[in-house]
């Protein structure tokens, strides 16, 4: 019998791929045996979600040592995106450390495109990080695993686990989880004998930023897409009830960004509830205020209206707690039946632009900080610099808005006009997910399986 163990860590994963098909196609083959290994208060949890056949191990969240700090420093100060620029110019003018600028400057100049450093770098943090792994020594030692599936390379747990598979000589498949990790984290700590990305840009990210070499890549697809080739919308009229949505009325589907990024999501509501009122927006359109899953949204000061639907998402495990709430299976049903139904999708910049397109919607990109005026650097146009979101804005598949004004213009244009844009949408959907067949959770799975 063959053992593949699978890390869990990111509230993302459960929903990526434990619940996609990756894992129904490795239990497909009955001589393997499969391990997931998630945080010890969330492990009741997954054990009633999962196949029985599944062998889940909670585990307490590891410490984060100052060889952690000190190496995920030096990672990014050696990878040179305009992501990791953007965020050192923002740093020094905050706090005017010139030393701490100008010597992150240099090394990124002399260093970040070279891949002789990162695997010098890379050489002496495996020989230091060792220890760190040693908590999993139990696990390693009592199932004697084949393969190693870390699914997040920037998290420290899944760097650790990395770290004690390496050091044992078990074969370990790392996976890039976002289409934004590479450029903002900058340089992953333990290299990998294969990495899955989800698409093409990001396998030139890969080898340009990590060192890492053609044929040690695999390109899988979104497998957390699968659901929307495969899944079907429930009813119309009880997606409706279910929301006290009005039949007659058009639905715009909003995704706040949360209070870690800002606070003015509240006046977003503001200004859409009063260009309805003034007659700027028709009073046919209805909202559906998606929550994002690991995050507050401070809309106290916004008074509810009957146009607007608030929708919460994610499993809580520690109320208030960032970075906890875990996606659910009913997650995913509901966004896809909200794609489904709406109209157009308003977004910051965040990867609900992939989604609205692959459901061909409209989508508007909020680039303006409600009725307040902030510094650049504390307003929402600072995102525009993401290296992700800039490829994203290449696409033209959004459009942005920069005040309230051309909100207001851009959601009465596409109600006008829904299927403007429309081939720059297929384009962002081909770069992001590559393949729209329901099968990229397959061949990741089947990939798992021909390592193994």
């Amino acid at each position: 019998m063959k053992t593949i163990f699978i890390t869990s860590f990111n509230p993302f994963i459960g929903r990526n791929i434990l619940f996609s098909p990756v894992l129904t196609t490795l239990l497909k083959k009955r001589d393997i045996r499969v391990v997931v290994f998630v945080y010890d208060y969330k492990a009741a949890y997954f054990k009633s979600v999962l196949p029985k056949t599944i062998i889940v191990h909670g585990l307490p969240p590891g410490a984060v040592t100052r060889e952690d700090v000190f190496f995920r420093n030096v990672g990014q100060a050696i990878v040179d995106t305009s992501t990791l620029r953007f965020h050192s110019r923002r740093l020094y003018a905050e706090n005017k450390n010139g030393i701490r600028y100008f010597g992150a400057k240099l090394l990124r100049e002399i260093f970040g495109h070279g891949d002789f450093i990162k695997r010098m770098v890379r050489a002496i943090d495996e020989k230091l990080i060792v220890r760190s792994g040693e908590r999993f020594a139990e696990f390693f030692a009592r199932y004697r695993p084949d393969m190693l599936f870390a699914t997040d390379m920037f998290h420290n747990d899944d760097t650790h686990f990395l770290a004690e598979a390496k050091k044992r000589g078990v074969r370990t498949i790392g996976m890039i989880r976002s289409w934004d990790n590479i450029t903002t984290k900058g340089l992953f700590r333990i290299k990998p004998d294969r990495l899955i990305v989800h698409n093409h840009v990001i396998a030139a990210e890969a080898r340009e930023y990590e060192a890492m070499r053609e044929e040690e890549l695999f390109v899988s697809g979104l497998p957390q897409f699968d659901y929307y080739a495969e899944g079907t919308a429930m009813p119309k009229q009880t997606f409706l009830k279910a929301r006290k949505l009005k039949p007659r009325k058009k639905i715009i589907l909003f995704a706040p960004h949360g209070k870690r990024f800002h606070d003015t999501d509240g006046q977003i509501l503001e200004i859409l509830k009063q260009a309805r009122n003034d007659g700027r927006l028709p009073r046919t359109l209805q909202y559906i205020v998606r929550f994002p899953p690991n995050d507050t949204v401070d809309i106290s000061a916004w008074k509810e209206d009957v146009d607007f639907s608030i929708e919460r998402t994610g499993k809580s495990f520690k109320p208030g707690a960032y970075n906890d709430q875990e996606v659910t299976m009913e997650d995913t049903q509901t966004l896809h039946d909200e794609l489904a139904y709406a109209a157009m999708v308003l977004h910051y910049g965040s990867t609900l632009a992939i989604d609205a397109s692959s459901f061909d919607r409209p989508n508007i990109f909020i680039s303006f900080d409600g009725f307040e005026k902030p510094s650049y650097w504390r307003s929402v146009r600072k995102f525009r610099e993401y290296a992700h979101v800039e490829k994203l804005l290449r696409t033209g598949a959004c459009k942005i808005a920069d005040t309230a004004e051309e909100l207001i213009a851009h959601i009465n244009f596409y109600l006008k006009h829904p299927d403007a844009d429309k081939k720059e949408r297929a384009r962002l959907v081909k770069e992001q997910c590559v393949w729209t067949d329901g099968k990229s959770g397959e061949r990741l799975g089947e990939f798992l399986l021909r390592m193994l």
